[in-house]
């Protein structure tokens, strides 16, 4: 059976009129087949006709032309700023030492996308996430004596000025910070522990796991 013949069966079968079938026909016989909620289906009518109008008039679009239609219908700005793009900002306006920056950089990314697998950082600006994950990237390398001025208080007011950010919230949020990251590694001893006990271990380094406690160096830990 050639396509064509298919189509006028299952048209036969529907009891359609082939004359007169248009993509919006087809709407009410899909949603009734899915297990869809009765409140949702005049949203769900909604947006598949305006896609199908979308269809009469961008029939020639590539894939990435479609995209940028349906993400403009939805008003979705992927321009937003996010926390990324204020840690360049930051760095430059700190006085550290340039052999340290790539390490504080990947430290600092590393932070912004644990907050974003935590609701509470949902409250914080953008740009107060990327400082406290700055500061808290810093505090962890432990700088050399040289380099004490980036330490505590002094370290905390700097960043507090340069994204004129209140202290007090700073350091709130990097408190939370370096707490979601003591959270990640306790986990992860965790599954370490797990895996040793599976592997019948020995106990000294099951031992040595289970001090689950706010590392020394970020740096011995692979981020």
């Amino acid at each position: 059976m050639v396509p064509q013949e298919w189509e006028l069966v299952v048209l036969g079968k529907l009891k359609w009129n082939l004359a007169a079938v248009t993509p919006h026909d087809f709407i009410e016989h899909i949603v009734k087949k899915l297990p869809l909620p009765s409140d949702k289906l005049p949203l769900i009518r909604k947006h598949a006709q305006t896609f199908i109008a979308l269809c009469a008039t961008a029939l020639s679009f590539s894939t990435q032309e479609w995209e940028l239609v349906v993400l403009g219908k939805l008003k979705w700005n992927l321009a937003a700023v996010t926390p990324h793009d204020f840690i360049e900002h930051i760095v430059k306006k700190l006085p550290l030492p340039s052999d340290k920056l790539p390490l504080i950089r990947k430290h600092a990314q590393t932070f912004i996308a644990l907050c974003a697998t935590d609701f509470n950082f949902a409250m914080y600006p953008p740009s107060m996430i990327a400082t406290g994950s700055v500061g808290a990237a810093i505090c962890g390398l432990q700088l050399d004596d040289g380099e004490r001025t980036l330490w505590g208080e002094n370290l905390t007011d700097l960043l507090a000025k340069i994204t004129n950010t209140e202290v007090d919230c700073l350091k709130a949020c990097q408190e939370q910070i370096e707490t979601v990251l003591v959270s990640n590694l306790r986990q992860v001893r965790q599954q370490q522990q797990q895996q040793q006990q599976q592997q019948g271990g020995g106990s000294k380094a099951v031992e040595e796991l289970d001090q689950a406690a706010t590392p020394t160096d970020v740096r011995d830990i692979n981020l």
